[in-house]
């Protein structure tokens, strides 16, 4: 079973790093309210989650996840101005 979670329980926003999360409650649609995690100051959103008792343990669980992406830095040359040479 998994764990309930809470607004507290929230990573702060990928985007700005800012901690002023919030949850945006949709109108009912099917018996199923859409939920999903909201930035208050960048405004970023979160996947849509449905659950019949706003149960917001999945939206957090949603919002938590990170993608781990390995993008290497470019390569850069410094002259009188910043050349990107390569991606990779």
């Amino acid at each position: 079973m998994k764990s309930e979670l809470s607004l507290k329980d929230a990573y702060p926003c990928p985007f700005c790093g800012s901690d002023d999360l919030k949850i945006d409650i949709g109108d009912e649609y099917c018996k199923r309210t859409p939920l999903k995690m909201v930035c208050c100051e960048c405004e970023a959103s979160g996947s849509h989650v449905y659950h019949p008792d706003n149960d917001i343990s999945e939206a957090v669980r949603k919002w938590n996840q990170r993608a781990s992406y390995n993008v290497p830095s470019p390569v850069v040359r410094i002259t009188n101005k910043f050349e990107i040479l390569a991606s990779g």
